[in-house]
This record gives C-alpha cells, sequence and structure tokens, in this order.
C-alpha cells in the first residue's frame, strides 16, 4: 500500500514537469503488486501500454544509467499480460510473473 502512494507522488511530481521519468524501480514495483496480487494483470498490462505510448509520444523520459533494453523488454512482458488464451484464462501464472520478474531483475546485473 506504502510503495504504490509513493509511486503514485513520484508520477503525479514527474508528470507536473512535462515528462514522466520511468525507472526500473517503477517497473520492479509494477512486476512485485501483479506477484502478490495488488494490481490486476489488466492493470498492469494497461499501464504498460500507456508507458510505451508516452515513449512513442516523446513524453517519456529514461534514466540514462539504466538498461533501456531491460525497461523495454518488462514493459513488452506486462503489456502482453492480459492476454487470454480462452475467455478469463490467461497465458501468464502468477508463477509466470515471478520467473520474469526473477529473469529480469535478479537473475543479471545489466
Amino acid at each position: 500500500m506504502l510503495r504504490n502512494i509513493i509511486c503514485l507522488i513520484v508520477k503525479v511530481i514527474f508528470l507536473s514537469r512535462g515528462k514522466m521519468k520511468l525507472s526500473l524501480d517503477i517497473i520492479k514495483d509494477l512486476f512485485l503488486d501483479v506477484i502478490e496480487e495488488n494490481k490486476s494483470f489488466e492493470e498492469a498490462s494497461t499501464w504498460a501500454s500507456e508507458m510505451m505510448k508516452k515513449d512513442e509520444l516523446g513524453e517519456l523520459e529514461l534514466n540514462p544509467n539504466e538498461s533501456v533494453i531491460k525497461i523495454f523488454s518488462s514493459l513488452t512482458y506486462l503489456a502482453g499480460l492480459c492476454t487470454e488464451v480462452s475467455p478469463k484464462t490467461y497465458l501468464y501464472s502468477i508463477d509466470d510473473v515471478r520467473e520474469e520478474f526473477n529473469l529480469l531483475f535478479r537473475g543479471s546485473s545489466e
């Protein structure tokens, strides 16, 4: 809950400056919210898609010290979370999300 409030405050501060800053910490928090079932697959997917759209429009600022590949790999994965193989049956599970989180954020120092 506190993490969500902090993320919201950070987003408001950055949005008020024009471009939104996106960091791996924000993305990690979203992964953890999905893993802990505090956010739905749809919420994560919508947010990630919005971030990619902001980037296309030049409204997103990335931390130059962080891996752009890791940021967009994470966003692409999250954007696809709400993919259904049949009604109300998702392509991914919470275990899949946990595994992807570990690969992205614990598997290497990149």
